[in-house]
């Protein structure tokens, strides 16, 4: 199921519960919801952390593979990192959609020790060995 119909029931639900009954409409609805999920993919309405950014330009100076474990899908790294220019010290990504897991499951801190094992051994030195995800603090 692509994401789009995925935020449909959420948003709905969201104005369910805050009574905006206006928003609820048939007529409404779809235009209320492609106007935020529009808006969501615009850099508008993100800002990067500076301090975020300058914690990911020191970990990258340092040597260290940066990565990101996130519950929001694909469209928010593959878009919106890339507008504020956050993409360029990022190694990889795991998103919950990908693994039907999320925060605070293992399974996702699981899936983030083998990618950062993997991106570390083609950035850093082919013979680094595999990092198992208990040796990672997971």
């Amino acid at each position: 199921m692509p994401p789009i119909c995925r935020c449909q029931p959420r948003l709905h639900l969201a104005f369910c519960q805050a009574g905006c009954e206006e928003a609820l409409q048939e007529e409404v609805f779809p235009l209320v919801f492609q106007r935020i999920y529009s808006a969501f993919g615009s850099a508008d309405v993100w800002s990067p952390c500076p301090e975020g950014v300058a914690a990911m330009r020191y970990a990258k100076e340092s040597g260290l593979v940066v990565g990101a474990v996130c519950n929001a899908y694909h469209r928010y790294v593959d878009n919106n990192l890339p507008l504020l220019g956050l993409h360029r010290d990022l190694d990889f990504a795991v998103l919950s959609h990908e693994l039907n897991s999320a925060k605070p499951d293992a399974a996702i801190f699981e899936a983030a020790a083998r990618r950062a094992s993997a991106a570390g051994r083609l950035l850093h030195d082919a013979a680094l060995p595999e990092i198992a995800p208990h040796q990672a603090g997971c």
